[in-house]
């Protein structure tokens, strides 16, 4: 309810925009090297990005609050070509499933340390006198949910992502 009416600068895409209008929130299509000054002069209230970036790019400068969503995820991608597979023995080679785990690993340790500089970043706003809200897991559990709404105009046969890749990503994050 807090969020009703705000105005959040979006990149535009359709998926963002339908999301933000799940949640009541005016979605505001800015370039990113434009936004500061929008938040400065009051064109947008405030922004959904990630709170390295946000602190990196100094926006503590012009808003005060801060909410700290677990609502989406950056994955890693990494890509290899048939050749490197068939080099490393195939999808069942020795070599390939030890390049597979290492990347797994890898891609935890990223999350970890991830999660412990948004920590810092979240301390660090609040030195700077920026309200740091963490919502708890029934508060964020409501903004999942709401989330959930946009997922039939965008996931299915002929729409912008397959069901058969939406299964996937899903049983990926199970």
């Amino acid at each position: 309810e807090d969020a009703y009416n705000l105005k959040i600068r979006t990149t535009g895409s359709d998926i963002e925009i339908a999301l933000y209008g799940e949640w009541g929130i005016g979605a505001t299509p800015m370039a990113w090297q434009e936004l500061y000054t929008g938040m400065e002069q009051g064109a947008v209230d405030g922004v959904y990005a990630g709170p390295v970036p946000a602190f990196t790019n100094n926006f503590t400068e012009v808003a005060k609050h801060a909410t700290v969503l677990t609502l989406s995820f950056g994955p890693s991608v990494r890509l290899m070509s048939g050749q490197a597979v068939e080099q490393l023995g195939g999808v069942d080679g020795e070599l390939f499933q030890a390049v597979m785990k290492a990347s797994r690993e890898s891609e935890q340790i990223k999350r970890e340390m991830n999660e412990k500089e948004v920590a810092e970043v979240a301390d660090k706003m609040r030195e700077q006198g920026v309200s740091v809200y963490e919502p708890t897991a029934e508060e964020s559990e409501k903004w999942l949910e709401s989330s959930r709404g946009i997922v039939p105009q965008f996931i299915g046969d002929g729409k912008t992502i397959s069901q058969d890749l939406y299964d996937k990503v899903q049983a990926i994050g199970q």
